[in-house]
């Protein structure tokens, strides 16, 4: 049947509007703030800092610690779909974005991972809104954990005024915002944490919405 009016359409946003990949689009981390480019799981692109535009990978050694960290962290698999190209994922889109956004700032995830073996694992707790796992890095033990910036903030001790405004700035355009830091203790709960940085994360939208979008208003 023909429809005489609409005036609401609902449709799924999730991998149809969006590719379904999440992707690092905002890094702050050692009191600036980083932009990184790229599209959702392709390996290509830079970490540049905001503020200079400069290209920023090795030389940068608190992009080099959050790096590594989110290596660690990454649990997925990404294989390519030799058919179409597209990106097949076995795990979670964030844990696979984390590893992306490594790999763009130089960091070999197996060999990171070969290094740092974990030891256990802390499964996501949904009142500390945390996970993370404790590795054996060289002779020393460190626990990374990972969530709500809110929930890594309230364990360091420190005043993190910047991280705070950074954080705000990055929920207001409506990015997905999490926190990494690192302590030596061999427990997840704990506090005085050292932050590592804070991540803001999108799901890319399709380049051909906005025509079809205009299309459905006319």
């Amino acid at each position: 049947e023909t429809l005489g009016r609409l005036e609401t359409l609902v449709v799924d946003k999730t991998g149809t509007l969006t590719y379904n990949e999440q992707m690092v689009l905002e890094v702050f981390t050692g009191g600036h703030l980083y932009t990184v480019t790229g599209q959702g799981y392709k390996p290509e692109g830079k970490i540049l800092r905001t503020d200079s535009l400069e290209h920023a990978v090795q030389g940068d050694a608190h992009i080099q610690a959050l790096a590594r960290a989110a290596a660690l962290l990454d649990k997925a698999l990404l294989e390519v779909n030799q058919n179409d190209g597209s990106f097949i994922l076995k795990g979670e889109p964030l844990h696979a974005a984390l590893g992306v956004f490594a790999h763009k700032a130089g960091v070999d995830k197996e060999r990171i991972q070969k290094e740092c073996p974990l030891l256990e694992e802390f499964p996501f707790d949904a009142e500390a809104r945390l996970s993370g796992g404790l590795y054996q890095c060289a002779n020393e033990a460190t626990t990374l954990l990972i969530g709500s910036p809110e929930a890594i903030f309230a364990r360091t001790n420190k005043h993190l005024a910047q991280e705070h405004e950074a954080c705000s700035r990055m929920l207001a355009r409506g990015l997905r915002v999490v926190a990494i830091a690192r302590t030596s203790s061999t427990s997840n709960d704990v506090n005085h944490v050292e932050l590592l940085g804070i991540l803001g994360m999108q799901d890319a939208i399709r380049p051909e919405v906005s025509s079809l979008v205009e299309q459905a208003r006319k």
